[in-house]
């Protein structure tokens, strides 16, 4: 039996000085993996590993999203194919807005055939003032050109009909 004071413990192959022999032997597997001969895989990853990865994925979906925003942020159609029937000041001022690529028509009927066929996305015909829109063919110009083309007729104090 070891005397009181001086450290010693019951044991006879420890030291006093040798406190790491103390503490328990660790019970995982070893760092490289699963112990040769088990049935489990390795472990499972930990959060700080993933953390990382929601990182990288949070900056990727926060570029993404930044992205699609910008690009519907200000829809202007560009060389936009528009019909009319006869020049006008209100194609003008509206060609001061949005960017169109005009092709002439003999009359309305003329104009809404081709309207139809797509060749076009609308028209106006200026003889009656009126906005002819084909609705398929675009998806900007059903909501942009008849404004555009109110605007007009209204700083100009003309009426406008739509078709």
């Amino acid at each position: 039996m070891a005397e009181a004071g001086d450290g010693a413990h019951s044991d006879p192959d420890r030291s006093a000085g040798d406190r790491s022999a103390s503490r328990p032997a660790p019970s995982g597997p070893p760092a490289g993996g699963a112990v040769p001969g088990s049935d489990e895989g390795p472990p499972p990853p930990s959060w700080r590993a993933l953390i990382p990865g929601l990182l990288i994925a949070l900056v990727m979906a926060t570029i993404m999203v930044t992205t699609y925003v910008s690009a519907q942020h200000a829809v202007v159609a560009h060389d936009l194919p528009w019909g009319v029937t006869a020049s006008s000041p209100l194609t003008t001022a509206v060609q001061q807005h949005v960017s169109l690529d005009l092709h002439q028509y003999s009359d309305q009927e003329a104009l809404e055939a081709a309207a139809g066929r797509t060749e076009i996305y609308g028209g106006f015909v200026a003889e009656t003032n009126t906005v002819v829109i084909a609705e398929a063919a675009s998806l900007v110009a059903p909501g942009q050109m008849p404004a555009l083309y109110e605007e007009a007729a209204k700083a100009q104090g003309q009426k406008l009909a739509l078709s």
